[in-house]
């Protein structure tokens, strides 16, 4: 071993959760545009089989600093791409250095234990990367539901070492304090922060100096609960699928369909993302639908298309996808007469 070798620096690995909308790439974005991005590698799961985060992601960075693990969860069935993946971006760290930090950008209903057990229990990665913290984004609107309802959101919150509240401005003021106490009652370790448009993220992704739950550690408690192999099933039926439509949609008979479906499906409609071509506008929009929070805004790119995934308990995927194929026919009749 040469002497660059011994004094080659690890990566540090920052695991970046929360549910499903919790606003998880919106911080991630921000941190990456600040200066304190510099250097930083950003892998992005996805838990459906259109990959909308990194096409968001990659406009705040380099196209060479944003690596991508769609249609699957890094936590059960991803792993062994998981650890390849970064078997790979270590070896480019190793020839072209300049990589100083790794996020990985978990899906929704990763549950970081499994992602800090792939890198654990894989002596490569040890030798080639130091975990510097695990973050959890928790939706000031939501996480007190999601915690109760579904145990990837309650596991999110335990095994992180900080928790970053999004959204606060949705709620009313005397509820901040009951969802602080709330997360404070199942992680009393962790390090509760607030991220609002005014708050610096550059804090948030300093690496933790105490980890709540080091590698070691959550390596000795999964041991305990299983003897040979762990394998996480995502619970309460929640599934995922994606449309796809070449065709600009009608603008305004899109907004009745998503009307309707909000109305109809809001509490199995637990994720909506991605992007709509219209007939009325040039730019193509992002979309992003938690529950019955309905966000759509205009993007700087070229329009190619409509891409939407739908993630949820129990949605009647050919009901939806009739509706959407309407708006494309009702736009197909305005453009020939």
């Amino acid at each position: 071993m040469n002497s660059a070798d011994q004094t080659k620096s690890r990566i540090y690995l920052t695991v970046l959760t929360g549910f499903l909308g919790a606003g998880k790439t919106t911080i991630l974005n921000r941190y990456l545009e600040s200066p304190f991005g510099k250097g930083t590698v950003v892998l992005v799961n996805e838990f459906g089989d259109v990959d909308v985060d990194s096409a968001i992601i990659g406009a705040a960075s380099e196209g060479s600093n944003m690596m991508s693990l769609p249609n699957g969860c890094v936590c059960c069935e991803m792993q062994d791409d998981l650890s390849s993946t970064l078997i790979e971006l270590a070896e480019r760290h190793n020839s072209e250095g300049g990589i100083s930090r790794c996020i990985i950008e978990t899906s929704g209903l990763a549950v970081p234990s499994s992602i800090l057990r792939t890198i654990g229990r894989n002596p490569l990665l040890k030798s080639e990367f130091e975990v510097a913290q695990t973050i959890c984004v928790a939706s000031a609107p939501a996480i007190i539901d999601q915690a109760n309802k579904y145990i990837e959101a309650a596991e999110q919150i335990a095994i992180s070492d900080k928790i970053a509240i999004s959204k606060s401005d949705l709620i009313a003021d005397d509820m901040f304090d009951y969802i602080k106490a709330m997360l404070r009652e199942r992680n009393p370790m962790a390090e509760i922060m607030v991220t609002g448009v005014d708050a610096s993220v550059d804090v948030l992704f300093m690496p933790s100096q105490n980890l709540c739950h080091p590698i070691e550690q959550v390596i000795v408690d999964d041991d305990h609960v299983c003897d040979h192999q762990h394998e996480h099933n995502h619970t309460h039926g929640i599934d995922s699928f994606s449309i796809q439509i070449d065709e600009p949609l009608d603008q305004n008979l899109f907004y009745d369909v998503l009307t309707f479906w909000i109305m109809r499906h809001s509490d199995s409609l637990l994720r909506v993302k991605g992007f709509l071509s219209f007939v009325e506008e040039p730019k193509p929009h992002l979309v992003n639908i938690v529950h019955d929070i309905c966000n759509i805004e205009p993007l700087e790119r070229e329009a190619q298309g409509s891409y939407l995934v739908f993630i949820g308990i129990g949605l009647p995927e050919t009901e939806i996808r009739k509706d959407l194929e309407t708006c494309n026919i009702q736009a197909a009749g305005a453009r020939t007469r």
